[in-house]
């Protein structure tokens, strides 16, 4: 090997160990960087997603949340006046006084989401614009306090909407769509109750660990928040359980329906069969006599 090749060779050990080193040291920055965020980077939820900036600035994405507030407390209006007006009006169904109901708590807690959010909102930016030390404990706390509301909030809007879908599904029971929709909810509702069940533990633990007075009064709302999370994720298990048996013993009926109708198909073939050799039978025996006849 010439004194250029090997020189050329140890250039390249050397690029190539360069560029290693330099790919590692990035690894280690950004997980350096998630580590002093709270932990590894997850992927963002609808909820993050409620209250992110996009292109937006702070302030701009504040004025939005607080129109959503507006428009979420005229719905609220609206869907009252339906409700009263039903309930006062004799000719009123109970299944129409019924789904009004629901409406007016699906727009209710819509309405507590947008302040959830716009509040939620307000505390990041603060959190983020702080530069008193002594102060973050409180402000991370009031974020994270905003949050398990968020999460807690939106189960119960996930939950009104499984009720909605099962009447649905008892109206029309052969409808697949609404079937579809009622699983489909579930196994997400099933996943923000279990979040939202984690966030109230975590922040009452950091509630009742704190020896500030401003996070320590908040200690009886958080344990009935958690209870409340608690309770939401124990139901909609049950809710799941339940309906799955329900499908399972339905779809144990059809294949015995199923099985009985071939059954009975069976038969009635091997019946006419039976019949038309029967006839058969007779036919060649009545040949027969008048072949006998004709002799």
């Amino acid at each position: 090997m010439s004194k250029k090749t090997q020189n050329w060779f140890a250039l390249s050990i050397n690029i190539i160990l360069c560029i290693i080193i330099l790919f590692l040291f990035c690894i280690y920055c950004s997980k350096n960087k998630n580590i002093q965020n709270g932990g590894e980077k997850t992927k963002k939820t609808l909820l993050d997603k409620m209250v992110a900036n996009e292109s937006l600035s702070d302030n701009e994405k504040l004025t939005e949340l607080e129109q959503k507030k507006i428009t979420a407390e005229e719905n609220v209006k609206k869907k009252n006046n339906i409700y009263n007006n039903l309930l006062t009006n004799l000719s009123s169904s109970d299944e129409d006084i019924e789904i009004a109901e629901l409406d007016l708590d699906d727009a209710k807690n819509n309405l507590s989401l947008a302040e959830i959010n716009y509040s939620l909102k307000q505390n990041m930016i603060i959190l983020k614009n702080n530069k008193d030390k002594e102060k973050n404990e409180i402000f991370k706390f009031n974020v994270e306090i905003n949050k398990s509301k968020q999460f807690n909030i939106y189960t119960m809007i996930l939950m009104n909407k499984v009720k909605k879908l099962r009447k649905n599904t008892l109206v029309a029971p052969n409808d697949s769509f609404f079937k579809s929709e009622l699983l489909k909810t579930i196994k997400e509702t099933k996943t923000y109750a279990k979040n939202a069940h984690q966030k109230a533990k975590k922040v009452y633990t950091t509630c009742i660990g704190s020896t500030n007075p401003d996070i320590t009064k908040y200690k009886s709302d958080l344990n009935n928040a958690k209870i409340l999370a608690e309770n939401l994720s124990e139901n909609i298990n049950k809710i799941d359980d339940r309906i799955n048996e329900q499908y399972k013993l339905e779809k144990t009926l059809k294949k015995q329906i199923s099985l009985q109708t071939k059954n009975k198909k069976n038969e009635k073939k091997k019946i006419a069969k039976e019949t038309k050799k029967q006839e058969k039978q007779k036919d060649s025996f009545m040949d027969k006599l008048t072949n006998l006849f004709n002799i």
